[in-house]
């Protein structure tokens, strides 16, 4: 063990954190704790608030990020259902292989509706706490979220409800779900 040059108190040093080995001055024993813990200082509304507003831009990408993944892979069993169907002849097996390719493309569909509807979940709530720390920002100072609100409101409600991203990205893998159903069928009903 070695000295502690300033104080001469002993330290030990266990993965680069160094603890230093005090006498306490009333009862004559050592305690054991880092050298300098800053104190716990809370993060400020401002902080918070930039917080959220990343949460909500991440949340946002996130959803159609995995949109566009499911579109993809969607595509390419699609493509391979079509290119088996369409492209050759009839051979023994050939309908359990059409009903297969269906088989991950329905799976997709309903996984990433759920995932589609909760990160939406995920969004709503980050969008309603900055919402909330907005309304007590002092008059004249931009608030963004109060706005979205308003544009978030008018299209929750009748035909353009259908062109909010919460439904589409919940309604497209849906869509495509039932899709792969409906293949799923015609492998067996249909001769190519």
């Amino acid at each position: 063990m070695r000295q502690h040059r300033a104080s001469g108190a002993p330290h030990t040093s266990t993965l680069g954190v160094t603890e230093t080995l005090r006498r306490s001055r009333r009862m004559n024993e050592r305690e054991e704790g880092p050298i300098d813990q800053p104190p716990v200082v809370p993060p400020s509304a401002s902080e918070i608030y930039a917080l959220l507003a990343d949460l909500v831009m991440h949340s946002e990408e996130t959803r159609w990020s995995c949109l566009n993944t499911m579109l993809v892979v969607d595509s390419i069993f699609l493509a391979a259902w079509a290119g088996l169907f369409a492209g050759t002849k009839s051979f023994a097996g050939k309908e359990s292989l059409l009903a297969l390719l269906c088989t991950p493309g329905i799976a997709l569909g309903v996984l990433f509706a759920c995932l589609g509807w909760r990160s939406s979940q995920y969004l709503d709530d980050f969008h309603s706490q900055a919402h909330r720390i907005e309304e007590d920002f002092p008059r004249g100072l931009p608030r963004p979220f109060h706005r979205g609100e308003q544009r978030r409101r008018t299209v929750r409600s009748g035909l353009p409800r259908l062109t909010s991203s919460k439904w589409l990205v919940t309604a497209i893998p849906v869509i495509f779900a039932i899709l792969f159903l409906m293949l799923f069928s015609a492998s067996f009903l249909l001769e190519p």
